[in-house]
C-alpha cells in the first residue's frame, strides 16, 4: 500500500514540530504557523478593483478598454481579477505565503484555501450568474510551475489551492492542468513589469484545449503584482477557445 503525499506530509509535520516547534508568523506565539487572534486581524477584501488603475469594481473587471489596453502596453488578455486580501510586505499573509512555498503545511493550506473559499461565497451572485448564462461551462485552472520547480518544491501552492477551493464550497466544477510552464524562468520576484513580462514571454502552452473551448475559466495563483504571470497564462487559455478568463488569487502586491 502506499502512502499517500498528505500522510507523508502530516507525518513529517509533525516530527519536525516536535523538535523544531512551530511559531505565529506574525506575533510569534508557540504552537501555530498563525495563532487565532492574528488569523481574524487578516480581512478579506470586502471590494474588487480594476487590475489597471485600481478603481473600485464589484467584480473585479477593467473601468474600460483604456484601463484594458494600459495595463501591459497592449490589451491584457485576462477579463478580471479577483483577489481575496491585502498583501504587504512582513504582514501576516505574505509571511503564511512564503512559508506555504517553500515548506508545504497542512495547517497553512487548509488557512489559505479557506481565504479562496470565503470569498467567493462573497462574489457568489458574480459566479452563480456566470455559471448559469454559460451553462455551466466553467472550468478552474492552477497556474503551473515548471517541471523542475514542482520537483524541488514537491508540490504546486496554486494547485493544492483550487483543491482547497472546491472542496470547501462542494463545487461540482473540474480542474483542469491543460496549461503547462514549458521554460524555467527566473524569480518575478525582483523585476519590474518590462522585465516581468519579458521573462514570461512563451514560458507557457495549453497542451489540450478541450477542457476549456468554449468556457469560462478561473485562473487560481498564490499572488500576482504587474497580472503578467495571469496575462501569460490567460493568452494561451484565451488562444486555446477559452471564452474569458478570471484571475482569481490569494493577494495582489503593489506594482515596481
Amino acid at each position: 500500500m502506499f502512502m499517500t503525499f498528505d500522510f507523508l506530509s502530516n507525518f513529517r509535520n509533525k516530527f519536525l514540530g516536535f523538535i523544531f516547534p512551530l511559531y505565529c508568523v506574525q506575533c510569534k506565539k508557540r504552537g501555530s504557523h498563525i495563532c487565532e487572534i492574528c488569523l481574524r486581524d487578516i480581512r478579506l477584501l470586502c471590494s474588487q478593483q480594476c487590475p489597471s488603475c485600481r478603481a473600485a469594481s464589484i467584480d473585479g473587471k477593467f473601468c474600460s478598454n483604456v484601463c484594458k489596453e494600459d495595463l501591459f502596453g497592449f490589451s491584457a488578455s485576462f477579463d478580471n481579477l479577483i483577489v481575496c486580501c491585502e498583501y504587504k510586505h512582513g504582514d501576516s499573509v505574505s509571511e503564511l505565503v512564503t512559508r506555504f512555498k517553500y515548506s508545504y503545511s497542512e495547517e497553512i493550506a487548509e488557512v489559505l484555501g479557506d481565504f479562496f473559499a470565503k470569498q467567493f461565497r462573497i462574489l457568489n451572485k458574480f459566479f452563480v450568474q456566470d455559471l448559469e448564462c454559460l451553462g455551466c461551462d466553467f472550468v478552474i485552472v492552477p497556474v503551473p510551475l515548471h517541471k523542475k520547480r514542482e520537483k524541488e518544491r514537491g508540490f504546486n501552492q496554486s494547485l493544492l489551492l483550487a483543491k482547497k477551493l472546491v472542496d470547501a464550497t462542494s463545487l461540482m466544477v473540474p480542474i483542469s492542468n491543460c496549461i503547462k510552464r514549458i521554460r524555467n524562468t527566473n524569480k518575478q520576484a525582483h523585476l519590474d513589469r518590462t522585465g516581468r513580462l519579458k521573462n514570461l514571454s512563451g514560458a507557457f502552452c495549453v497542451n489540450d484545449g478541450r477542457d476549456v473551448r468554449g468556457k469560462t475559466v478561473v485562473l487560481i495563483d498564490d499572488v500576482c503584482t504587474t497580472c503578467s504571470t495571469l496575462n501569460e497564462c490567460a493568452k494561451q487559455l484565451k488562444a486555446a477557445g477559452a471564452r474569458k478568463v478570471v484571475g482569481f488569487v490569494l493577494a495582489r502586491g503593489r506594482t515596481r
